[in-house]
């Protein structure tokens, strides 16, 4: 979920909250939430284009949960181990739009750090598990985050596609982290005040 309100005709303010639930097929789950805020400054360019620039700082927790199997003489046994961590960002997010009657198309990077401040975990030193979550740890994580949105739709509500690529900037590279995502949502503008910052065709 993300909102957002302009404050003045060049300041603005944000808000985004996501919740993620995920299980393979070896039962193995993941579940997390994440909440981010932000302050920035955008500006109308020649006729249908606007520049803008956001910081932000945001925080989460994530739970993993992982299946381990053991076969012995008296059949098989299922247990599970599980890791929780904390962690905060901070980015800097620059992005070039343009605004037409039905449509928009935006074109934005985020460059963003990210720290993992506390790991609980019970696995064991010699599940490789255990190296993948402590490997997180003891260092902050850098990433660059190329994107490109999309709207269609009427005045006060538009179809959003959007399309991002998460390019992990770290020398001793993790295969940890998700590398593209795309995603389909609605956005809804509840004041006009906002639409009509940029001149009319």
């Amino acid at each position: 979920m993300q909102t957002a309100l302009a404050l003045t005709n060049n300041l603005g303010f944000a808000v985004n909250y996501m919740y993620n639930k995920d299980e393979n097929l070896n039962n193995d789950y993941t579940k997390g939430n994440y909440v981010e805020a932000a302050i920035g400054y955008f500006q109308p360019v020649n006729k249908n284009g606007v520049f803008e620039i956001y910081g932000g700082f945001g925080g989460g927790r994530q739970h993993h949960q992982y299946k381990q199997t053991e076969i012995d003489f008296e059949g098989i046994s299922n247990y599970y181990n599980t890791a929780d961590l904390s962690y905060t960002k901070l980015y800097l997010q620059p992005a070039w739009g343009y605004h037409f009657k039905i449509c928009e198309l935006a074109l934005s990077t985020r460059f963003s750090s990210l720290s993992f401040n506390d790991v609980t975990t019970d696995l064991n030193k010699d599940q490789s598990a255990y190296n993948d979550v402590f490997s997180l740890t003891g260092q902050k994580h850098y990433f660059i985050e190329p994107a490109i949105t999309f709207r269609i739709g009427l005045e006060n509500i538009k179809a959003q596609l959007q399309y991002i690529y998460s390019g992990y900037l770290n020398s001793n590279h993790l295969d940890l982290f998700e590398q593209q995502h795309f995603s389909i949502g609605f956005v809804f503008c509840v004041n006009k005040k906002d639409q009509q910052q940029l001149p009319k065709e």
